[in-house]
């Protein structure tokens, strides 16, 4: 887990790096690879690439026995090319870190383990320019649970202009963060100070993808909506990035995170859910069902409902059950854990 602490921030530097050049180097996995759309699609872009790779060469070269499950060489089945990172050493870790009690302290088999790599999650909205959503995402689990999670985040606190611009010199002078946690180390990495209290606000902020077209949205909400207080309301908060959302429930800025359809893969959920479980909060799918993380499904296809709050993830089950029921009944999700 140091290292994957290490090799997060290094790879906010290297995320940072590219937002300041001229090219993104933006492709369309699914189409062929020079093509560049303007559109949403299932976008790469160079600070992907280089991410992963970076990452991959330290974790095979130090743990070669360790299943390791990458966002890009996965959906691609193609490694990025490592070009000067193959020469670098890997980064120094930090010993406090490595002395946290990551899962009890107790010994594990590599064969038990599994380690999930999104290098850049929040592709569409980093080549749109919405820097502050993109996260890198490294997650730990162990006999098909998360155990460790990690979030970079190169853009903390970006500054905009008034027309809304990230200037150059900006994306340079922006600090990044990496908050990390797991179940009985807590969560480190987040400030108090840029924690709110959604909760007691007499708005319900809902966390949605932003590019999702759902029939099942509308429904849900109005559900929602109808299971609260007659004197609150919701408010939508919409990004296309599974890591922002998970910081947002863990800073108190939102309540409740839906993905009410296929669309994650477990390399977006499994950090997220590590932490969340640290600090007290929830992560499953659409049926209150949690997922089994041992590399072998890699979609979520039964949806995401999060929240930090035990009280909140149950309210938000019981609204949507009449909206999703016939969706998750006729879903054979072989990735459900079962208990």
């Amino acid at each position: 887990m140091a290292l994957l602490v290490a090799l997060a921030h290094e790879s906010n530097d290297i995320i940072r790096d590219v937002a300041q050049s001229d090219d993104l180097g933006v492709i369309d996995k699914k189409l062929a690879p020079e093509t560049i759309r303007s559109q949403l699609g299932d976008l790469q872009t160079e600070a992907d690439r280089r991410v992963e790779a970076r990452i991959l060469d330290v974790l095979r070269a130090q743990y070669p026995f360790v299943r390791i499950i990458a966002e890009e060489e996965t959906e691609t089945q193609q490694t990025a090319a490592a070009g000067d990172v193959s020469t670098a050493p890997p980064p120094t870790v930090d010993g406090e870190v490595e002395q946290m009690p990551w899962n009890g302290n107790t010994p594990v088999e590599s064969s038990r383990v599994v380690v999930y790599v999104d290098p850049l999650d929040g592709t569409n909205e980093f080549a749109s320019g919405n820097f502050e959503l993109c996260t890198t995402l490294l997650g730990v689990c162990v006999d098909g649970k998360p155990m460790g999670g990690v979030i970079g985040q190169a853009f903390f606190n970006l500054r905009r202009d008034e027309d809304g611009k990230a200037h150059r010199d900006d994306l340079a002078a922006t600090p990044g963060r990496v908050v990390y946690g797991g179940p009985g180390v807590g969560v480190h990495g987040l400030e108090e100070e840029s924690r709110s209290s959604a909760s007691t606000s007499p708005q319900l902020i809902v966390g949605l993808n932003r590019g999702v077209r759902d029939e099942r949205i509308e429904p849900a909400m109005e559900k929602l909506k109808s299971s609260l207080p007659s004197d609150q309301s919701i408010r939508i908060s919409r990004g296309s990035a599974s890591g922002w959302h998970c910081l947002q429930l863990m800073e108190q800025k939102h309540d409740v995170y839906l993905h009410l359809r296929a669309g994650t893969k477990k390399w977006d959920t499994a950090p997220g859910e590590a932490i969340l479980d640290a600090m007290g909060g929830r992560l499953t799918n659409v049926a209150g069902e949690r997922y089994q993380y041992d590399g072998n499904h890699h979609k979520n296809i039964s949806g995401v409902v999060a929240s930090l709050c035990n009280e909140t993830h149950a309210t938000a089950l019981s609204a949507i059950e009449g909206v999703v029921a016939q969706y998750v009944r006729d879903t054979d999700d072989p990735s459900v854990r079962k208990v």
